[in-house]
């Protein structure tokens, strides 16, 4: 067994030297040049027919549902630091194994799930979130909002991320971190006083380590996160405001005061209807902690030309060995109607900690149920596109008003 091993590997590490682009891994082959960015990750094969075979590269587009093999094997490959082959080469390496354990060249598969491992994804993503009521002509309620992401293998190896749960075998995972602040304000930001029936000023600034878990083979995606942070004046939102006012938002005076935030947060989406130009997916959601603590379910719909939804991150570049007939341009528009049942949020009801704040709303003057709906478009070339929406929410507060706002995104593939 050792020395087929060794054959296998042998004949794929010449292979590679040969012919292209190839990855070994190890966390330094990012640095080599000659690397192709996409390259993903290996799929180790566990005796397909009763033949051995290291490792078939293929695209994180095609690899979801596909079956690796055991843990000691994928431990093995990596510590021998094995150069994996790329996808264009799949063909001939797979032509040494008996194709009726390949459901094509590029797509091998074995029909042993009892011994499939989770795989991590080798794509970086970086997200820039930016919404505003500005974009809706109005400044109250939730009025700012920005967000910094990035998604990157390494994060896999903080417990914070790492540790989360996830959808098990055969599942690619992507980890990441994120940097949001948020500004919420009553109707009148420049009052001297307070308005007990009008919304509490309200910072939050917290960072958060998550967690995407996919399944393609059936079309669920479990997405998970943990959340540190501050409400109050350690948000800086005062400070943000101020710059963009050129009256002084003296409400900012009365604002929930600091408090910690540690919250729990996960969503779970499952594929309804998917087609080349449209797809119906259903999500659940779950908060709970100190930040908010909600349960809450959507649907998102989306018309155009994409690849399909749980293939990858919407926002991936296209892979090595994607679709034939794929392109590098994806464009649609989007309609994400939802619910959520509310039985705490911090930006009205005040810090768990710090029961100071000079006016929060008490649960019975929390709406405890309100409606969402999103709206817009994304065009995306390769690995770098722009989301534009408008978001419309209803009543969070008895005597409150409906309230809307824009936002775009940038997200980069690299």
């Amino acid at each position: 067994m050792k020395i087929s091993r060794l054959v296998a590997y042998a004949m794929f590490t010449v292979v590679c030297a040969c012919s292209g682009p190839s990855v070994r891994i190890d966390d330094n082959f990012h640095k080599n040049k000659n690397l192709a960015k996409d390259s993903t990750v290996i799929l180790p094969l566990a005796q397909p027919d009763g033949k051995e075979v290291a490792a078939i590269i293929i695209s994180e587009s095609n690899l979801p549902g596909f079956h690796s093999a055991t843990d000691s094997s994928v431990n093995m490959v990596q510590s021998a630091n094995v150069g994996v082959i790329c996808a264009q080469h799949a063909e001939s390496i797979a032509s040494t194994v008996d194709n009726s354990s390949l459901r094509d060249a590029h797509t091998p598969f074995v029909p042993w799930p009892d011994v499939a491992v989770p795989i991590t994804g080798m794509k970086r993503y970086f997200v820039i979130d930016f919404e505003n009521d500005v974009f809706t002509n109005t400044d109250l309620y939730f009025t700012n909002g920005t967000q910094l992401t990035l998604i990157h293998p390494v994060f896999q190896h903080l417990k914070l991320a790492g540790g989360l749960p996830g959808l098990g075998k055969s599942s690619l995972n992507h980890y990441g971190m994120k940097l949001r602040q948020n500004l919420y304000t009553s109707i009148d930001p420049e009052a001297t006083a307070i308005d007990r029936h009008d919304r509490p000023f309200a910072g939050i600034l917290y960072v958060s380590f998550f967690k995407i878990s996919t399944r393609a083979d059936l079309k669920l995606r479990w997405q998970s996160e943990v959340i540190i942070g501050t409400v109050g004046s350690g948000s800086l939102a005062h400070t943000v405001q101020q710059s963009l006012h050129q009256k002084e938002p003296v409400g900012w005076d009365f604002q929930i005061k600091n408090d910690i935030l540690l919250n729990y947060n996960m969503q779970l989406e499952k594929g309804i209807v998917a087609s080349r130009q449209f797809e119906a997916i259903a999500q659940g959601g779950l908060m709970a902690g100190t930040y908010a603590t909600n349960g809450s379910v959507a649907f998102q719909f989306r018309f155009g030309k994409f690849r399909p939804y749980f293939n990858d991150l919407s926002f991936a570049a296209q892979g090595i060995a994607s679709e034939r007939n794929a392109t590098d341009w994806q464009y649609w528009v989007f309609i994400n109607p939802g619910a959520r049942f509310v039985l705490y949020d911090v930006t009205l009801n005040g810090g768990v900690f710090n029961r100071n704040s000079p006016h929060t709303f008490g649960f019975a003057d929390t709406k405890h149920l309100v409606g969402n709906i999103e709206t817009g478009f994304v065009v995306a070339y390769k690995g770098i596109g722009l989301q534009s929406s408008l978001t419309a929410i209803s009543p969070e507060f008895k005597r409150g008003m409906s309230h809307k706002w824009g936002a775009f995104k940038l997200f980069f593939n690299f």
